[in-house]
């Protein structure tokens, strides 16, 4: 599997309770655009893992969070593909960190990750992580069958719960959280099993969000989405699902109009309304660490958060940006 660059583009290269109720809490409410459109800035890097050194990767950004100034972000780590090798043995394929890695190979990952960011950052600190782990929706294996689809997503919510459950008891609530993440793109896989995925993660995963950090290939204003994806299911799937929560790829203001237009989408025809961000998602990153320009999808995070507050007229409230470095 190699990795890709997404999105419609010309090429594809405090408690844990009390830390989610910030990100919570502020989406409920809202930030639109006419009240405080104000840049985040700090954007912390999302990852496509390419390491198993993730203790590292999480001490590096628990001393650029408190050098920041201590605050709060989002961090997904994307772990590939998901899949087994015998059924039931359910994992993610990656060819970064060695081909196929058991979820169990991953969780250890995310802690070892999470208890790097814990111990670099200074005593005291008020800097906090969601931690995010992800798998896309593409493959053979999410796209093979409904019911495969499903045990993959009910064995990815089972880890948040997990990963949750050794945050607590190792007294890191106060600076961490983990969510489940999922990138959903139409260019994948037909939408019933990505969303077969999505029931499988909430059947497991209880109340734990997740993130939908994906694209909406070929929507609407730029035609009909691709592999009979809709409006619908992006956005159920973004922000109708009870679970989900829409980190949308904005690597042009393609996407920006794309994605607002899901949101106005959702807004006229369901009593979920417009869909509130938690962060605008951008590939500048990644690109430089590939040496590849990324002619129009080069979005900075600045950019992505711009492009899409103004297009859609509610803020993002946080940025963050996908990056291949290992360190």
């Amino acid at each position: 599997m190699s990795r890709r660059i997404s999105g419609p583009r010309p090429h594809r290269v405090r408690s844990a309770t009390l830390g989610a109720a910030v990100l919570l809490g502020a989406l409920i409410t809202g930030t639109s655009a006419a009240q405080a459109a104000t840049y985040p800035g700090n954007q912390t890097y999302s990852r496509y893992v390419t390491t198993t050194d993730m203790y590292t990767v999480g001490c590096n950004q628990g001393k650029a969070s408190d050098s920041q100034g201590q605050h709060h972000q989002v961090a997904i780590l994307s772990f590939g593909d998901p899949g087994w090798i015998n059924y039931g043995s359910w994992g993610a394929w990656d060819n970064y960190i060695g081909g196929f890695n058991s979820n169990a190979t991953i969780e250890n990952n995310v802690k070892r990750y999470m208890q790097g960011f814990w111990d670099c950052t200074v005593p005291g600190s008020k800097s906090f992580m969601t931690v995010a782990p992800g798998e896309t929706n593409a493959g053979s294996g999410i796209n093979s069958t409904t019911a495969a689809a499903s045990a993959l997503g009910s064995a990815w919510g089972s880890m948040i719960k997990d990963l949750n459950s050794w945050i607590a008891a190792n007294g890191y609530g106060v600076q961490l959280t983990a969510f489940g993440a999922i990138d959903a793109e139409p260019g994948w896989g037909p939408p019933s099993y990505v969303l077969a995925w999505a029931s499988g993660y909430m059947s497991a995963a209880g109340a734990v969000k997740y993130y939908d950090f994906g694209s909406a290939d070929g929507c609407p204003p730029y035609g009909g989405c691709n592999n009979g994806w809709s409006q619908a299911t992006e956005y159920q799937m973004a922000w109708g699902n009870a679970n989900a929560i829409a980190i949308p790829e904005i690597y042009n203001n393609a996407q920006a109009q794309q994605w607002a237009a899901i949101s106005a989408w959702g807004n006229a025809h369901t009593s979920s309304g417009p869909i509130l961000w938690a962060a605008a998602l951008s590939q500048y990153q990644a690109c430089i660490d590939h040496g590849d320009p990324c002619t129009g999808t080069d979005n900075t995070p600045y950019q992505s958060w711009q492009e899409l507050t103004s297009a859609s007229g509610t803020a993002p409230y946080y940025v963050t940006e996908m990056s291949y470095q290992s360190i």
